[in-house]
């Protein structure tokens, strides 16, 4: 199973059949890897919002937070949008800025049991925003530098080649 693959074209699609792929892909990821939470938003840009088609270890709080607050209003995803499909996955720790002191963490994630994690903005080919993948991790860690640019930095690459 290439799953960086994977997640990029579940992505730009996200029917109930993308959903069910999308969800057993995350189970498989967690189990490969110390991620504790994952999930796969789309963005309809219609409606300017995010729907999460599948998440593992997520409860509905933070998952509503990964698509409202978070995605429209934190200083993080500010950061990456201002990056465009050139986006550089950054830990918590590796923010350009103290992280651990935002609403985010401090509100929802810690309280949630989360102590470091990513998102990474989804993008096509030609650079339409498709969605997000959050990794939530219970060990500051991880993802290594390794995990980053092997499994999580891909999607975004390979997603740019399916349209």
């Amino acid at each position: 199973m290439d799953i960086p693959l994977d997640i990029a074209s579940i992505a730009t699609g996200a029917s109930a059949c993308d959903a069910m792929a999308a969800q057993e892909i995350l189970t498989y990821m967690m189990k490969k890897r110390p991620y504790i939470a994952s999930s796969l938003a789309i963005y309809d840009p219609t409606t300017r919002t995010h729907r999460t088609i599948a998440s593992v270890g997520y409860s509905k709080r933070v998952l509503s937070h990964l698509d409202g607050w978070l995605v429209t209003d934190d200083i993080a995803c500010r950061l990456y949008r201002d990056q465009g499909d050139r986006q550089i996955a950054l830990k918590w720790s590796e923010m350009p800025f103290n992280y651990y002191e935002t609403f985010s963490v401090q509100e929802v994630f810690m309280p949630a049991g989360f102590r470091e994690g990513i998102t990474l903005r989804l993008h096509t080919r030609d650079g339409r925003y498709t969605g997000n993948l959050h990794i939530s991790t219970d060990d500051p860690r991880y993802p290594t530098r390794e995990m980053i640019a092997n499994e999580v930095q891909c999607p975004s690459d390979y997603s740019r080649q399916l349209h």
